[in-house]
């Protein structure tokens, strides 16, 4: 049977538990502290309330450091959006932009219409002509040439290519020439009559015509082409090898044809 708790008993338990705060926070010297948790070991009531302590302050540290973090983390959320929205940490975007950006852009530019400019095209001046698969006539707009598109015109048409405002070739009638290049730099001459004028490379069927500059007429069908220089600088290369053409003067390219009986041929009329 177990016994009353006497008065000094009580006295002692109230001393122990207004000490027990202090042990939690084992803020005791060491005598103290070892008397206490002798009391400790034999009052169970007192011990129980020393563990409760232990559960409440333990509780209160994790409540403490979890709202720390809480405030460390909204505080670094803070700094993060103050600095994205302030103009001095934009600046290494804007440099970005200014040094990479821009210059890609305005060469993007610059490409696109230096590419515009040396576009040829193509526009009926007379009748009807085959541009690739298509029929076109004076009615329609002027249509842009790509490289390998075939020019065909019959008896009665005429065609002119130009770059830009500047017409540079006039296919003739019962014509056949392709297109090099969008820049008409070279083109292919396969039959009938040809105008070309500056610079620019014509393959035909006998030989390579390098127009230097100036204007250049051709004349051409399955036997040869005649190629007549108006004025600038010419040079022909063929199976007799390479020739100049002079202002005025003509040449003709085939393989087996006598050179001195080629048909002369007339200054192209404007």
């Amino acid at each position: 049977m177990e016994q009353a708790p006497t008065d000094s008993d009580r006295s002692l338990c109230e001393r122990a538990r207004a000490e027990l705060g202090r042990l939690v926070e084992t803020a005791l010297v060491p005598e103290q502290g070892s008397s206490l948790r002798r009391h400790l070991e034999l009052c169970a009531e007192c011990e129980q309330e020393y563990r409760e302590s232990l559960r409440l302050t333990a509780r209160i540290a994790h409540e403490r450091r979890i709202g720390r973090e809480s405030a460390e983390r909204t505080g670094r959320r803070e700094e993060r959006l103050r600095l994205a929205r302030s103009p001095r940490s934009r600046r290494p975007y804007s440099m970005v932009v200014r040094t990479l950006v821009l210059p890609g852009l305005l060469i993007f530019l610059l490409t696109r219409m230096s590419s515009s400019e040396v576009e040829a095209r193509a526009r009926a001046i007379v009748g009807e002509y085959s541009l690739g698969v298509r029929r076109m006539d004076t009615q329609d707009m002027p249509q842009p040439l790509r490289r390998g598109d075939w020019i065909v015109t019959d008896a009665h048409s005429a065609v002119s290519l130009s770059v830009g405002a500047r017409t540079e070739v006039l296919v003739e009638r019962d014509s056949k020439v392709c297109v090099e290049d969008r820049g008409l730099l070279r083109l292919l001459f396969d039959s009938g009559a040809l105008v070309v004028r500056g610079r620019r490379t014509i393959t035909t069927r006998v030989g390579v015509l390098e127009l230097e500059h100036g204007e250049l007429r051709l004349r051409g069908d399955a036997r040869g082409v005649t190629a007549h220089l108006r004025a600038g600088a010419c040079v022909a290369i063929d199976a007799h090898g390479e020739r100049r053409l002079e202002p005025g003067a003509s040449l003709w390219l085939g393989g087996s044809s006598d050179e001195a009986s080629a048909p002369s041929v007339a200054p192209h009329a404007r």
